[in-house]
């Protein structure tokens, strides 16, 4: 490999590193769960606020340490309570049989 080549590759892995520490940097401040239920908002919860919010007549969603999850659900699949915690904008937690999204996003 030529001078060039090894200065082209150590910009590529220069580069590709800073987009995923960006990428996989977590939660930014100000970040809320927007809430919906049957295609209505039905709230907007702060992530930096440790609670347990009921949803409906179904469903329980816990934000703890910065994470929303959603820790119980009376659907029968159960998908949303095994999607695990999310904490990154755009991320989401649906449960279609009750009609309910979580979604993190920033404010």
């Amino acid at each position: 490999m030529k001078r060039n080549d090894w200065i082209l590759a150590a910009a590529l892995l220069l580069a590709a590193a800073l987009l995923g520490a960006v990428f996989f940097s977590g939660r930014q401040e100000g970040a809320y769960v927007a809430v919906s239920l049957d295609n209505e908002e039905y709230g907007l919860y702060d992530l930096s606020e440790d609670q347990v919010i009921e949803i409906g007549d179904g469903n329980r969603l816990e934000i703890r340490d910065g994470q929303a999850r959603m820790i119980d659900a009376d659907c029968p699949d159960q998908i949303c309570v095994d999607t695990g915690a999310i904490s990154r904008e755009r991320e989401m937690i649906v449960c279609m049989p009750n009609k309910v999204v979580a979604e993190i996003v920033q404010r």
